[in-house]
């Protein structure tokens, strides 16, 4: 049940809506309800994804403004290597991300339910890597940088 409520011209009409199955349709109201359960996790999966893919994006644009500076100032040719081979590094991670993410777009069957379960798990892993890349990679990283005096990526 809704309460619906229309202002036209100063006057305001309200009246309770009731939302109602289509007849025609032949799932169940329990169906419906797996239908919408599925349809909240995969958004709050493609929502974790975003927010991964963002993460990756915001590293990557610090690690190459950085090898651009280092470029520039020449003599820093290790660390400008440093800097390519973890943006090679997360330019991977962000291309797996992106096709487990592009993989999502079914119909909830029950075959639905499994594959969710596998881009979850896909997901937690990806995640998992990314923090080691940024935990590990990217520390050293920030290491080298700093010891020239250079902000870190964060």
């Amino acid at each position: 049940m809704y309460t619906v409520t229309l202002r036209v011209g100063g006057e305001t009409s309200t009246q309770e809506l009731e939302a109602r199955k289509d007849p025609d349709s032949e799932g169940t109201l329990a169906d419906i309800a797996q239908q919408f359960a599925m349809q909240k996790w995969l958004h709050a999966d493609t929502a974790s994804a975003a927010a991964l893919i963002n993460r990756l994006e915001s590293v990557r644009r610090q690690v190459l403004d950085a090898r651009d500076l280092l470029t520039e100032q020449g003599g820093n040719d290790s660390i400008v290597e440093a800097a390519s081979a973890l943006d090679a590094r997360l330019m991977e991670s962000l291309g797996y991300l992106l096709n487990t993410v592009s993989v999502a777009d079914f119909r909830p069957t029950a075959q639905a339910g499994e594959v969710q379960v596998i881009l979850q798990e896909r997901l937690a892993r990806i995640s998992e890597a990314l923090q080691a890349v940024l935990n590990d990679d990217l520390e050293e990283f920030n290491r080298l940088i700093q010891s020239l005096g250079l902000r870190i990526v964060s």
